[in-house]
């Protein structure tokens, strides 16, 4: 069964989000690449990343740019066949900036049930996320996780990235730095440091013709 908003008594983690990001932003890059000649991933820092440096890198230059956050499984050891992740309400919030300005939020999830099963399995549910919606509790099939239907999520890597990278619209670097400036301090809950979740961008440029 796959569905939405299950009972989390009895799951446990395993794995925090780190780690999840390691095991998963390689596999996302390689999706984006058959799409896309460059693909360039990032954390944003003011102080780094958003410095004049990079500014003066991008002038001049348009791309499309994505978001990333990696979802970590919850396990139960009386049931091998789902896992459970959670969106958080943040990120739902978030997505009520990023999304109508062009940037599409995506999540990623393992469908493994132990750490030692990352050297073994490399299925993954990926999909991306509407801009309205709450936190929820979601429980995936691991064997067809496809089957989950829901409003809150609007296109699947799995089944047709290329929907969902249409989402994203074009722009230049002064322009993705206003939107992550509104995030930080009009996002509900925006704190000093711009909330507890912070995601991977991607920066997508040099489109490849797929027809």
């Amino acid at each position: 069964m796959t569905g939405i908003d299950f009972n989390t008594k009895g799951y446990v983690s395993f794995m925090n989000e780190r780690t999840v990001e390691y095991l998963l932003l390689p596999k996302l890059i390689n999706i984006l690449k058959e799409h896309y000649a460059i693909v360039i991933p990032f954390y944003y820092w003011i102080t780094r990343e958003g410095g004049q440096l990079t500014g003066k890198r991008f002038e001049g230059k348009e791309f499309n740019i994505i978001s990333f956050y990696p979802r970590r499984p919850k396990v139960n050891s009386k049931d091998n066949e789902h896992i459970i992740f959670k969106i958080n309400q943040e990120l739902f919030e978030k997505s009520t900036i990023l999304i109508p300005k062009g940037i599409p939020v995506l999540t990623g999830v393992p469908l493994i049930h132990t750490i030692v099963d990352i050297a073994e399995s490399s299925k993954t549910y990926w999909t991306a996320l509407s801009s309205i919606g709450s936190e929820v509790i979601v429980k995936l099939d691991i064997d067809s996780p496809d089957d989950l239907k829901n409003p809150l999520f609007v296109g699947s890597l799995n089944l047709d990235a290329q929907t969902t990278l249409k989402r994203a619209k074009k722009m230049d670097w002064f322009s993705f730095q206003k939107i992550l400036e509104e995030v930080r301090y009009n996002a509900p809950m925006r704190s000093f440091f711009g909330g507890a979740y912070k995601p991977i961008y991607l920066i997508l440029m040099n489109p490849i013709n797929n027809d």
